[in-house]
């Protein structure tokens, strides 16, 4: 166990999100940076893209918990 006071690095960068995933990172449901280019298609040499908000399909939590029961 780590001496109190001291935080664990991994940790922290393991939980940071973006908001949004370019569409190649969505598809292949892997780890976004948010940049553009995104660091995957970067290394990969893809064409990085980011659809606009508009074409996503927004559900609120409210239908969502309808839907469930």
């Amino acid at each position: 166990m780590p001496p109190k006071g001291t935080t664990d690095k991994r940790v922290a960068r393991r939980n940071r999100r973006v908001a949004r995933a370019c569409g190649r990172c969505r598809d292949q449901k892997i780890r976004c940076t948010g940049s553009y280019p995104c660091d995957q298609c970067s290394k990969r040499n893809y064409d990085c893209h980011f659809d606009s908000m508009s074409e996503r399909v927004m559900v609120t939590r409210r239908r969502v918990k309808h839907m469930v029961k």
